[in-house]
């Protein structure tokens, strides 16, 4: 290792997407559309291409603040959830919102990941549930 591994050099942003009005809380890179989705407190998601300043698309339609946003690899389609509980299926093409569902659980969703490949949803609160 050289001595330039652990340097305290600041490192300059090359750009910056300008759009959220609050704090975000996770993006989504889709490499098959090479697009990327954020969602955080401001209860819509953005959608953006990396190389322009702003976002393409702006998606509403939670009422909670988001919790995660994933993109599903080799599908055109992507899924949100906010903190209530409510899931939402998003085309990647059109931006049209495909399904809206719910998980009733007793305490606050806090984390989820979609698993494509076993056609599962795990939903993170107190427990891991599986859908």
């Amino acid at each position: 290792m050289g001595e330039d591994t652990f340097s305290d050099t600041i490192i300059n942003p090359i750009k910056t997407l300008t759009g959220h009005k609050r704090a975000v809380r996770e993006m989504a890179y889709s490499e098959k559309h090479k697009v990327i989705v954020s969602c955080g407190f401001d209860f819509d998601v953005f959608v953006w291409n990396p190389y322009l300043p702003c976002s393409i698309m702006t998606l509403g339609g939670h009422e909670h603040p988001f919790i995660g946003v994933n993109c599903l690899p080799n599908l055109d389609c992507f899924i949100t959830a906010d903190s209530a509980g409510m899931f939402k299926l998003w085309n990647i093409v059109d931006y049209s919102c495909i399904q809206t569902f719910y998980v009733n659980d007793d305490n606050e969703v806090k984390c989820f990941r979609a698993v494509p490949k076993h056609r599962r949803l795990i939903c993170g609160t107190r427990n891991f549930t599986v859908f």
